[in-house]
């Protein structure tokens, strides 16, 4: 019974702060991040990520397999054609920028599930 009681009440603390993590999706056509990097290049630090490819390979979604890193000021996000994951590497709280980017990109990135057959 004891146990129980300590158990009831490790699970009835207040759950710990973390930073701020999301991922978001989008289903029918994918997102224009050329587009994206035009248009905010000046607000937002935008950094292509390398894409290693073999020599003989065939990639025929190498399209929807780029990444860019988008940094604000105290949020980040990697964007796909598909897939949005936003974090921020130690918690604080979020600036005007921070919200500007993390609207744009629920605006974009509507659904919360990768697909929407489940």
């Amino acid at each position: 019974m004891e146990r129980i009681g300590l158990w009831l009440r490790s699970r009835a603390r207040e759950p710990e702060e973390s930073p701020f993590y999301g991922v978001r999706f989008r289903w029918w056509r994918p997102f224009d991040l050329d587009g994206f990097a035009r248009d905010y290049g000046g607000k937002y630090e935008i950094e292509i990520r390398p894409i290693y490819v073999g020599k003989w390979s065939i990639d025929v979604f190498g399209d929807a397999r780029r990444e860019f890193l988008v940094r604000a000021d105290t949020l980040n996000a990697f964007l796909t054609a598909y897939r949005a994951i936003l974090f921020q590497k130690e918690m604080a709280p979020l600036t005007p920028v921070d919200r500007e980017l993390l609207d744009f990109i629920l605006e974009n990135y509507p659904q919360v599930r990768d697909t929407p057959l489940i």
